[in-house]
């Protein structure tokens, strides 16, 4: 399925950078479930990150469009 993402990555040292995604994933298994949260780091993580590999960061993504109209809005959060 198609998604698109706006993803803010945030990191230790102040330094902001927005990117926007799109790309084909697996459609999510049941929410609340184990793998849905497997489903998030395989297929949403993944297009987080800008290659700087130093300091902690915070990834914070939300889904701009989508096939799956129910995800459009949904927001995730890692590394916070």
């Amino acid at each position: 399925m198609k998604i698109e993402l706006t993803i803010d990555n945030i990191y230790e040292d102040g330094t902001e950078v927005r990117t926007h995604v799109a790309a084909d994933i697996e459609p999510p298994p049941p929410e609340g479930t184990d793998e849905w949260e497997d489903w998030e780091y395989d297929e949403i993580f993944c297009h987080t990150g800008t290659g700087k590999v130093e300091g902690d960061a915070g990834y914070f993504v939300e889904v701009t469009a989508c096939d799956d109209p129910s995800l459009v809005g949904r927001k995730f959060e890692f590394g916070v």
